[in-house]
């Protein structure tokens, strides 16, 4: 642009010089006009002088009759060779004129095809520039759009990184307590091997002992068995003799029947507890295994959704690096839709250029050869008039061509000033983006941290089934000892259950211990969601920040181009704003269904 108004420069320049020649020639015609009025006043004089001379001598008579017709003819005959010459000058200037017409009628079709050729080159250039100004308009369309998209991706990764931070806090408190935990439980481990190392002679000997009063028990059962055989036998007995000696309605003694009574209860009794106790643990192993599936298909719901958002972030970032090599494209093509312009543009006012200076040599031999014909002609005046009203015109057109070219500078210095600016938002939106593939990396060691910690939990449910099998192995144990000592008594009986209690205990101590895990988990839960709601008002708050300063920007920009359409502008802001709005409330209705904390809430 600034060659081109160099060349602009240097035309108005030339244009000026031609200005002043073609005054001094209008001071040079005015001048030969003047001498011609001069030289016919002072021709009139001496014809009016000489016939004023001839009238006297014919009037006097002083001269003889020969002198007056040798004074006549040779006055006739200068006056004659005079006309002869006027004739012949004025045949020969009549001759020029009409070369001076046909060359004046060239040259005025000339100026004619000249301004069509100008008149289809502007409304080229006119229709050039409304196409350049169409495909601006698409292709700022599209950087909006292209904005808006980033800005989406953008909150949405800032999101996904306030949720990686969190997730990231959450694993390293859920590792201390784990570390925590397996130091306690190690801690247990080595006191109880102590222990059982200690107390394990005392064991030997206390079963030993228990070995021994079972044994005890047994005999005194087994004694109290054959007791009770005697005793049925002599019933037996006693009925056979009672019906051989045909004593109606009779009883057995009310000792036996008493003992027989209370040994049947305690076996009923017995009976009862047992089937009690059993349904009790089936019941309570059935809601753990319910628990346990539970969580197991919470845990595989929660790794699906997060494999999905994997996905459509994935997806989304593929759609960014498409629409980011099309706006590269886009920009190229303007880059070189400009370039071809500024080469047309450069080439018509050099076409223009040499057309002007055709045009003023032409007019400059016009010129000259009417203050030939000027000299002697009247009528030359005449036709030197039209000449000044037809340069009157070509000056016009010139006024016309240069403001023309002047407003399509400016539309080349308004266009490099966009391009100037798209430039600045491509660059930009390369920035984002390379921030946007680190924060994308960022996420995804995240979410690698995190199926790391899904795996903890994964082991620690695998230890929890192993533990309850163990302890299903234990129940099963016990309920072959109650099933082989069912003939013993109470104090036996009464150990069996303070040792099924103490299983029970630790049943629900690892019930207690999930009750609190759930519980831990739901407050981390809605501390990551209040922490994305601070987040989110944050980010509006600078992005309202944001739009007001690039307000300012945008208006000062105006105020110092003088261009209209404030009001356009300022509403094409409060658009934005409200895009951006609209896109913060998406964002956050996203964040709340891709949360993985629903499931445990």
């Amino acid at each position: 642009m600034e060659k081109v108004q160099e060349e602009l420069e240097e035309a108005k320049a030339e244009i000026e010089k031609l200005q002043c020649n073609l005054n001094y020639k209008e001071c040079i015609i005015n001048q030969l006009s003047s001498t011609n009025d001069a030289q016919r006043v002072e021709n009139s004089e001496k014809l009016r002088n000489l016939e004023e001379n001839k009238r006297a001598g014919v009037e006097n008579g002083d001269n003889s009759p020969t002198e007056r017709m040798l004074g006549g003819g040779d006055l006739v005959q200068e006056l004659e060779d005079k006309t002869r010459k006027l004739e012949d000058e004025f045949k020969w200037k009549v001759e020029q004129f009409r070369h001076l017409e046909e060359a004046h009628e060239k040259l005025r079709d000339q100026l004619s095809s000249s301004r069509n050729e100008w008149d289809m080159e502007k409304s080229s250039l006119v229709d050039e520039i409304s196409r350049l100004q169409t495909s601006l308009d698409d292709g700022q369309s599209v950087v909006e759009g292209l904005k808006s998209e980033l800005a989406m991706v953008k909150q949405a990764l800032e999101n996904e990184e306030s949720k990686r931070k969190r997730l990231e806090g959450e694993v390293s408190e859920m590792k201390m307590s784990l570390e925590s935990g397996t130091n306690e439980r190690w801690e247990g481990k080595m006191e109880m091997e102590c222990s059982t190392a200690e107390n394990g002679d005392e064991e030997i000997a206390d079963l030993r002992h228990s070995l021994r009063v079972k044994e005890m028990e047994y005999k005194d059962v087994e004694y109290k068995a054959k007791k009770l055989e005697k005793e049925n036998q002599e019933i037996l007995a006693s009925l056979k003799e009672l019906q051989e000696a045909q004593i109606p309605r009779a009883v057995p003694t009310p000792s036996s029947w008493a003992k027989l009574r209370g040994k049947l209860k305690s076996l009923e009794q017995i009976h009862r507890d047992c089937a009690a106790n059993l349904k009790a643990k089936e019941a309570e192993w059935r809601c753990q295994s319910e628990k346990l599936s539970r969580e197991l298909n919470q845990c595989s719901s929660s790794l699906k959704i997060k494999d999905g958002a994997i996905e459509e972030l994935k997806k989304e970032l593929d759609d960014c690096n498409c629409n980011l090599t099309q706006l590269k494209m886009q920009n190229e093509e303007l880059s070189l839709m400009l370039q071809l312009l500024r080469s047309e543009v450069s080439e018509s006012e050099c076409d223009k250029e040499g057309g002007l200076i055709h045009l003023m040599g032409q007019l400059e031999k016009a010129r000259e050869e009417k203050l030939s014909m000027i000299k002697e002609l009247e009528e030359a005046t005449e036709k030197e008039r039209q000449l000044r009203d037809e340069l009157q015109q070509v000056n016009d057109v010139i006024d016309t061509i240069d403001s023309e070219l002047t407003d399509v500078t400016n539309q080349g210095s308004e266009l490099e000033y966009e391009l100037q600016r798209w430039i600045s938002l491509a660059e930009r939106l390369k920035m984002q983006f390379d921030e946007s593939q680190e924060i994308r990396k960022e996420l995804e060691d995240s979410l690698i941290a995190q199926a790391q910690v899904e795996e903890m939990f994964n082991r620690e449910a695998e230890e929890k089934d192993r533990r309850i099998s163990n302890l299903e192995q234990q129940i099963l144990l016990m309920d072959e000892e109650i099933r082989i000592g069912e003939d013993d008594e109470d104090q036996e009986y009464d150990d069996e259950v303070v040792g099924r209690d103490q299983d029970e205990e630790s049943l629900h101590g690892t019930e207690d211990d999930d009750e609190d895990d759930r519980l831990h988990l739901d407050l981390l839960a809605r501390e990551l969601e209040l922490a994305i709601l601070a987040h989110i008002t944050e980010e509006r708050t600078r992005m309202h920040q944001q739009s007001l300063q690039e307000d300012g920007f945008y208006h000062e920009n105006m105020r110092l181009d003088g261009l209209d359409g404030i009001d356009a502008m300022c509403s094409s802001k409060e658009n934005a704003d409200q895009q951006n709005w609209a896109m913060n409330k998406t964002v956050e209705s996203t964040i709340d269904e891709r949360s993985p904390f629903r499931v445990l809430n």
